[in-house]
């Protein structure tokens, strides 16, 4: 006769250590599931803007474009940072799967959006969406703020891109503007679009506001300004459109 183990004292689904342990392995999932899909929806914008870059340059050559020294490896400097930019965000993403907390440094916000704006301008041209333009404000901003310069680099990204998609509704007419504000210790960035505006349940979990997206890019935008101590907010912006403010501790001034 075949033996039977005796499981009578085994822990069941009902026992709290085994719910314990099946919640927690089914969050580490999650967490990972979420940081893999993030991964690719936010590599696609620097691997575009290095391709586009790369295939305009062999067709300059290809047509024999007379091409001067100085410009030639100006664009073939450009190509580098972006493939540079990707590898930090790969980088970025494994240490964050080691220790998911925030790498803070001193961040110029002059510097990032400049970064940002020439990392995402390749991809809206070529899809004919709109280029975020910058306010005075913006452009003469000279504050430091406190943050992870990749996350902040990765939520400003997404937050123009899917700006470019709304205002993309209004055809020639389509805008995206980038501001900054200061407010008493924070200092606060929006990016603003006069596209059809949004409804609550667009930022539902797993729903997306863009073609082909993937419903991950704002769930992981919030949760990477709480880890760096910034806070992120939406609102209908007037007439129409929205205004999406990232609000980032400022850096202490030094003496």
């Amino acid at each position: 006769m075949k033996h039977v183990p005796d499981r009578s004292n085994a822990p069941g689904p009902s026992d709290p250590n085994t719910r314990h342990h099946v919640t927690g392995r089914a969050a580490e999932l999650q967490h990972l599931g979420l940081v893999g899909l993030s991964l690719i929806h936010e590599m696609s914008t620097p691997i575009l803007a290095a391709q586009l870059s790369l295939e305009s340059l062999i067709l300059d050559l290809e047509e024999g474009r007379a091409l001067d020294t100085a410009m030639l490896v100006q664009r073939l400097r450009k190509a580098m940072n972006r493939h540079r930019t990707l590898s930090e965000h790969l980088n970025r993403y494994r240490r964050w799967l080691k220790n998911d907390t925030a790498e803070l440094t001193e961040v110029s916000v002059a510097d990032i959006l400049d970064h940002v704006v020439g990392l995402v301008r390749p991809g809206l041209d070529i899809k004919g969406l709109p280029v975020p333009t910058l306010t005075d404000a913006t452009e003469s901003a000279a504050d430091l703020i406190v943050a992870d310069r990749i996350w902040l680099e990765q939520i400003l990204t997404g937050l123009i891109l899917n700006a470019s998609q709304a205002a993309h509704s209004r055809g020639a007419d389509g805008l995206v503007e980038l501001d900054v504000a200061c407010e008493g210790d924070s200092v606060c960035l929006s990016v603003r679009d006069n596209g059809p505006g949004f409804e609550e349940a667009a930022h539902a979990e797993g729903t997306s506001t863009v073609p082909d997206g993937l419903g991950v890019g704002l769930r992981l935008a919030r949760r990477l300004a709480a880890t760096m101590g910034a806070s992120l907010s939406f609102a209908q912006a007037h007439p129409n459109g929205t205004v999406v403010r990232l609000c980032v501790p400022r850096a202490a001034e030094r003496p």
